[in-house]
């Protein structure tokens, strides 16, 4: 973790430096002040690739064909359009989120008392209160959207291809998605392959980032709560964009429906073909002290880039110039796509191999294959 980050963070929030200075991490990567901060890190994780889904189906979830998301128009001439209906979808979803988890919190002390961790504030023990009755000096709240990868491979796919290029229509490209591109595969191989992808440090995707990232600070990191506290802002999703990724249709990146999106902060499985400093560099792009409820870089590196005394050196080198710039929080492993391979044929062999999965360390033999591919497809491009 990187203190200044966070530290810039509580700012944001209106805390300053001299509460936030006593923060601890309360789940994996999220910081709370301790004795004074409620911060409930996770109303929701929101899965903001179904926002692309819903702008290029006129609101209606393409698997279900239900209007689950704003109704909008379905022909659409140029890209900022598009992504102003994208934005507009996206909002639709975070701001139902954040009503929904207010509503709930108005009867959380009815449903579910919590005296024993509410007896662990001073303030709830002088007012005789519950914790969610909100009576210690900050109440926020932790919102987590994920599927940032996917989102942006698919917007840059979306401008490149339907809009600048005119190499396909917008209904051929709605169309392919629904029928999971069975009938497109070659239009489907294109976008899968294009390099404009996120965690290349390249333009095209990067510019889209930092235009995501920054509405999304604009409008919501910090915002004030019915209750009084302030909106917490994160961008990881932990293992859930495995199983979500089952109600997520086929997205203009070339990813199949029902497939994992993309991890926390990671490219989508295999795309950072331009090795972790790349990756690196497009990561730092984002203002990460907007997202305090967590923002963590996820790396796998290969056993011979960090071997010997040099390696370390790099190693460490690496870590101190990503908090230097900014960078939130780094999490990693090393290893190499061969042994991974062998554990999983052999998994009585490797009963003990552990593998870093998000804030907390799994056996790699226990995790199922969905997951389990994932990182044998990290690895494949891993330096």
């Amino acid at each position: 973790m990187n203190d200044d980050a966070v530290f810039a963070g509580y700012e944001k929030l209106g805390i300053p430096r001299e509460d936030s200075q006593n923060y601890v991490l309360l789940g994996c990567y999220e910081p709370i002040i301790m004795g004074l901060e409620e911060g409930e890190i996770g109303i929701c994780w929101l899965n903001m690739t179904k926002s692309i889904e819903f702008a290029i189906n006129g609101g209606k979830d393409i698997i279900t064909d239900r209007q689950t998301g704003v109704e909008t128009p379905k022909d659409i001439a140029s890209f900022n359009e598009f992504f102003e209906v994208f934005l507009n979808q996206l909002d639709n979803c975070i701001d139902f989120a954040i009503d929904f988890a207010q509503k709930q919190g108005e009867y959380s002390t009815l449903i579910n008392p919590s005296p024993i961790y509410s007896s662990t504030f001073a303030e709830c023990i002088e007012k005789g209160m519950d914790v969610h009755e909100y009576p210690l000096k900050y109440n926020n709240m932790g919102l987590k959207l994920f599927g940032t990868a996917t989102v942006i491979d698919s917007l840059s796919a979306i401008k490149k291809y339907v809009f600048d290029r005119k190499e396909i229509t917008f209904e051929e490209l709605r169309s392919a998605l629904k029928k999971d591109w069975s009938g497109y595969e070659e239009i489907q191989q294109i976008l899968s392959k294009d390099k404009d992808k996120y965690g290349n440090n390249r333009e095209l995707p990067d510019e889209i980032l930092v235009k995501l990232t920054k509405h999304l600070e604009d409008k919501y990191c910090g915002k004030r709560l019915d209750r009084g506290g302030r909106l917490r802002l994160g961008l990881d999703s932990i293992d859930i964009c495995t199983y979500m990724g089952k109600t997520t249709s086929a997205t203009p990146d070339g990813r199949k429906s029902g497939t994992p999106v993309s991890k926390n902060l990671c490219a989508s499985s295999g795309k950072d073909l331009g090795g972790i400093t790349a990756y690196m560099q497009t990561v730092l792009k984002i203002d990460s002290s907007a997202f305090v409820n967590g923002a963590p870089c996820d790396f796998i590196l290969h056993p011979s880039s960090v071997e010997g005394e040099k390696g370390l050196a790099d190693f460490i080198s690496l870590i101190e110039i990503f908090f230097a710039n900014g960078g939130f929080a780094l999490q990693g492993n090393v290893f190499n796509k061969e042994t991974l391979i062998k554990a999983r044929e052999n998994p009585e062999k490797y009963s003990t191999l552990q593998i870093r999965v998000c804030g907390w360390n799994e056996y790699f033999v226990k995790l199922n294959k969905v997951t389990q591919d994932m990182f044998i497809k990290q690895c494949e491009v891993s330096r």
